[in-house]
């Protein structure tokens, strides 16, 4: 199984803004050798840079993803498993919290007649067994908006990313890793 994202969130979850008061950088002196405008252009550029990294990384770490996003997903049959009645195929879906289901493809054909199952991790179930190849392009994640993620998250981004700023050698501490593990996904198969 691939999956790809398709369309990637709107916005970051937490602004440089934010960011920077988070940091108490405000009133911090920018740089001497660049003019004041040009050195807190680049100053953001890095600091929206550290934030697109830090989400990703929490992404990737908690196996979910936190903006809404658009990904597709694709497979053959070795890629599902077929249900208890042998007539149905489930396909784990490889991100969550899935949102919805968009469009589903099997053997080049649109289908209509499948099943979201909301589990941990989330299901497909495509009454059709054996399953030949597959495609689903599926929305993901907590919400479109920053206050839809839950506050936890929004702060791990924050201190990674403020991490990231201070120390790129250890982004990571063990306060990270407290606020991340209510919400760790822990894949099976």
């Amino acid at each position: 199984m691939y999956s790809t994202c398709l369309v990637p969130p709107i916005q970051e979850l937490v602004t440089v803004r934010e960011l920077r008061s988070y940091l108490r950088m405000e009133c911090l002196n920018r740089p001497d050798e660049l003019p004041p405008d040009m050195a807190s252009h680049t100053e953001d550029f890095m600091l929206q840079t550290h934030l697109k990294t830090a989400r990703q990384h929490v992404e990737q770490m908690m196996n979910c993803v936190l903006m809404t996003q658009i990904w597709r997903c694709a497979g053959d049959g070795r890629d599902a498993v077929a249900a208890h009645d042998r007539v149905a195929a489930i396909i784990r879906m490889p991100k969550s919290p899935v949102l919805s289901m968009d469009k589903v493809w099997v053997d080049g054909e649109i289908i209509s007649d499948w099943q979201l199952i909301q589990s941990e991790p989330s299901e497909l179930l495509i009454p059709r067994w054996p399953l030949g190849s597959w495609q689903v392009d599926f929305s993901v994640g907590y919400g479109h908006e920053p206050d839809m993620i839950p506050p936890a998250l929004r702060l791990a981004v924050m201190a990674i990313a403020g991490r990231l700023f201070d120390h790129p050698e250890h982004p990571m501490s063990p306060g990270i890793r407290e606020l991340l593990q209510p919400f760790r996904r822990v894949r099976l198969s």
